[in-house]
C-alpha cells in the first residue's frame, strides 16, 4: 500500500521534496560562509583599515567589531560542536536567532 501510495503522490511530494531539498542546500551553503572563520578574519581587518582610514567612526568600529568577534567565537563554537557531535547537533544551535543565546544554557 505504501509503494502505491508513494506512487500516486509522486506529482505533488515529488516537487516538495526538491523545493526541501534545495533550502536545505541554500542553508547550509548560508551557514559556511556565515561561520567561515577566514572569511570573518578578512571582514574584521577590513573594518580595522576602514576604521584607522577614517571612513568610520569609534562607536560604529566597537559595533561592528563586537559583532565580527561574537561571530568568530560562534564559529569555532560551532566548529568544536560539529568535531564532538556531528552535522545535526551543529544545525539545531544555528536554528535559533542568536547563538549567543545558545551558548548561555549550554549544559547540553
Amino acid at each position: 500500500m505504501g509503494l502505491l501510495l508513494g506512487l500516486l503522490t509522486l506529482p505533488v511530494s515529488g516537487p516538495v521534496r526538491g523545493t526541501i531539498w534545495v533550502a536545505e542546500q541554500v542553508q547550509a551553503a548560508a551557514e559556511r560562509s556565515w561561520y567561515d572563520e577566514g572569511a570573518v578574519r578578512r571582514e574584521l581587518a577590513e573594518l580595522d583599515d576602514r576604521h584607522e582610514a577614517g571612513e568610520i567612526g569609534d562607536e560604529e568600529y566597537e559595533e561592528a567589531a563586537d559583532a565580527l568577534i561574537d561571530r568568530l567565537l560562534a564559529a569555532a563554537a560551532r566548529e568544536e560542536g560539529e568535531d564532538l557531535a556531528g552535522d545535526e547537533v551543529a544545525v539545531e544551535e544555528v536554528g535559533a536567532d542568536e547563538v549567543a543565546v545558545g551558548e548561555e544554557g549550554g549544559d547540553g
